[in-house]
Order: C-alpha cells, then sequence, then structure tokens
C-alpha cells in the first residue's frame, strides 16, 4: 500500500506529490522496506495521482529486484572494491587510508576476495584470525579494526543483518616486553661527531629528532611561520601526510590532535635560523629562475615548508628515515630506526633528571602517566648509581 503527500508548486507553477512506496520486510532483519519518489504532474487530479503511483511502484519494484540480486551475489571482495573503498574508505584521512590500503590488499582482501558478504558469519571471522595467527602474522588489532569498519558499513548499506565482527575474541600472541631501541650518552657523542658532515637538511632533522623528541611526520610538516625565534619556540600543530592514490600533499592535525609549543635551546635554534634562512635563500634563486616547485594546499596557497628538495618539493616522512637508514650505516652507528631519536630524546631527559611534566609536553603525549609507562626505562647502571643511597644505611 503506497501513500503520498502534496508538495507545494515549483517555480513554473507545477504542482507535485511525494509518494510512499511500501515493498514489504527484510528477511534478515524484519524491517519495513520503503521507497521514495517525488512526481511533478500537471494537476492532482485522481486519475493523474494513481497513474504516478502505479509507475512508481513499478519503478522501485524492479529496483528492489535487482538491487536483491546484486547483493545475493556480491562477494566481499567486489563490495570493498566497489563500494567501500569508494564510499567509505576515502573520506578517511589519508595517512589511514593508506594504512588500510595495506591490510586489506595484503591480508584481507586476499582470503575474503571470494566469500559472499551476507553469509559471512563469526566463525568465518575466526577461521581468518586462526590462519593469520598459524602464519606468524601479527597486527591482530588494526586487521580487527579494518574489518569492523567494512561489515558496519555493509550493515548501514542494509546489505547484510547483523556485523559478524562484533562477538569476536582476538587471538593472544605471547606478549613480549617492548623493546624502546635508543642511543644512550657513548652513542650520541658518536652521533654528534659523524653529524659534521652530513647534507645540513638530514642533521637538523635528525637533531630535530633527538633533541626534541619530534616525529617523522611532524618534521616533514614544519613550515616556516611555525618557528619562533625571539622565544625559542616551535609551534607543532601539524603533520604532512601524502595520499599515495591521488599523489597529493595535506596537512593533518598532530597525532593526538592536540597542537603544542616545543622549547628549543638557544644554540640549538641559532642552527635552525641558519638553516632556515639558507632555505629561504635557495627559494628566491629559483624563483628567479623559474624553478621552484613547491607543494599546493587545498586553497591554493604554497605549503612554505621547511623541509623541501632543492626545487620546494616537500620531502615525504619516508623519504626522511630512508636518509636516516643510511646514514647509519655509512658511519657504522648503532642500528636503530629514525623514532629511535625520539625514545632517545625521552631516555636521556630521563637519565639526566628531566621533569617528567615536561618530557610529556615536548613529546605531546596526552598524559604524563604515558611518558612514564612508556619511557621510564633506566639502564642497570643508571638503577645501580640510583640504588647506591641505601648504601648510606648500612
Amino acid at each position: 500500500m503506497s501513500s503520498y503527500v502534496e508538495l507545494p508548486p515549483n517555480k513554473k507553477g507545477e504542482p507535485g506529490i511525494k509518494i510512499t512506496i511500501e515493498l514489504g520486510y527484510d528477511e534478515t532483519t524484519g524491517e519495513r522496506i520503503r521507497d521514495y519518489k517525488t512526481v511533478r504532474l500537471k494537476s492532482l487530479s485522481t486519475r493523474a495521482i494513481k497513474n504516478a503511483i502505479k509507475e512508481a511502484e513499478i519503478e522501485a519494484r524492479e529496483n528492489l529486484k535487482k538491487n536483491n540480486n546484486i547483493v545475493k551475489g556480491m562477494t566481499v571482495g567486489r563490495f570493498i572494491k566497489e563500494l567501500w573503498e569508494d564510499l567509505h574508505l576515502s573520506k578517511l584521512a589519508p595517512r589511514t587510508q593508506t594504512e588500510y590500503k595495506k591490510i586489506i590488499d595484503k591480508s584481507i582482501y586476499p582470503y575474503f576476495e571470494k566469500h559472499i558478504l551476507d553469509k559471512i558469519t563469526p566463525l568465518n571471522i575466526e577461521k581468518y584470525f586462526k590462519h593469520e595467527l598459524d602464519a606468524g602474522n601479527k597486527n591482530f588489532k588494526n586487521k580487527y579494526i579494518v574489518l569492523k569498519s567494512i561489515f558496519s558499513f555493509a550493515l548501514n548499506m542494509k546489505l547484510i543483518g547483523e556485523n559478524p565482527t562484533e562477538t569476536i575474541q582476538l587471538p593472544q600472541n605471547e606478549k613480549k616486553e617492548r623493546e624502546l631501541k635508543h642511543y644512550d650518552e657513548k652513542d650520541l657523542a658518536l652521533l654528534l661527531e659523524k653529524l659534521h658532515n652530513a647534507n645540513p637538511k638530514h642533521r637538523l632533522a635528525f637533531k630535530l629528532a633527538f633533541m626534541l623528541g619530534l616525529r617523522r611526520s611532524e618534521i616533514a610538516g614544519l613550515t616556516h611561520d611555525s618557528i619562533d625565534y625571539e622565544h625559542n619556540k616551535l609551534f607543532i600543530n601539524k603533520q604532512l601526510h601524502y595520499n599515495e592514490k591521488n599523489k597529493t600533499f595535506s596537512f593533518g592535525p598532530p597525532k593526538n590532535k592536540k597542537s603544542r609549543t616545543i622549547i628549543v635551546p638557544e644554540l640549538f635554534m641559532c642552527e635552525i635560523k641558519e638553516y632556515a634562512i639558507h632555505h629561504r635563500l635557495q627559494k628566491l634563486d629559483k624563483q628567479r629562475k623559474n624553478e621552484w616547485c613547491p607543494a599546493i594546499t587545498e586553497d591554493k596557497t604554497e605549503m612554505d615548508l621547511l623541509y623541501t628538495n632543492n626545487f620546494g618539493y616537500p620531502v615525504l616522512p619516508n623519504s626522511l628515515s630512508r636518509a636516516w637508514s643510511k646514514f647509519v650505516k655509512l658511519n657504522d652507528l648503532k642500528d636503530i630506526n629514525l623514532h629511535g631519536l625520539r625514545h632517545t630524546f625521552a631516555s636521556y631527559a630521563i637519565v639526566k633528571g628531566v621533569n617528567f611534566k615536561t618530557i610529556q609536553e615536548q613529546l605531546g603525549h596526552s598524559h604524563v602517566n604515558m611518558s612514564i609507562g612508556t619511557y621510564g626505562h633506566l639502564t642497570d647502571e643508571d638503577k645501580a648509581k640510583d640504588l647506591k643511597i641505601f648504601n648510606k644505611l648500612m
């Protein structure tokens, strides 16, 4: 049984009706199935309305039949590629898109590609995680998050009756204590010695990591207006993101969505200023030669990044990591990744007695307990020194 309501005339003076077509109940959810159509008529006569409703009902039933046929045979792989990626994944932050795509392409899509979407049960999800566990794979939590996103979207589109991930318990890997690789004081002395002959751009980037605790995406996202030379401060309010699909750059908020102000030691600020001036002069020279090609934001303005190549193009966070890896091998340094320099900042500050609140604010942690829990580790040598105070009791 269909119903309708009359609509006000449009600009042309044509009357209209909005038709609600009842199409029965969903066998899976028990919910009513309705379709709606707005129709403009020459007149609101009983005959005209009756004919309009009849045509709308025929069209709605044909569309429902077509959609049901599509859904019944739709595989998870097809749903991911044709619907979820275009309508949902594309709306997420570029970095999230990249991480989700890696998980989809390497793990979820190959396993679920030919499974029928509306036939997936919690047992299928359990078997997937057992397969991952048996294969020695990890990262179960992030894989679960992506799977839940996929099936939640299918549920919202009424393509399935329930989300099969809701009742899942993830397999438990044998938990190992997380080792945060970092440099001690001797390692730092050697690093500083080797940095004298490094590329100035890389030298400053590495120092920003171990002297201020910046993340690589924060270093890549530094702009000239982020620097307060007068008060020796850096304003960390963004990260650089790169969309691999669209080949575009954008700014996103820091990791915990909160901006922070970094205090910079005076001597180090002099080094930052020297590099920034050199970068400005390089820009002017390339602009005169019409060779400056910076990244442009969505509002068509130059990003004005501190870290670019010689022609103004942004330096990707991954590029900084690769540069660090090459530098470590070339100079035979202790093998840690670029993020290990951030750990080095925190560990060195703790050993030297810096207040945990200061460390928390520099690192941008939400709570001081996070800083204590993550970086409150000392070497056996440091512990032995601290505990010598009990010798006085003997």
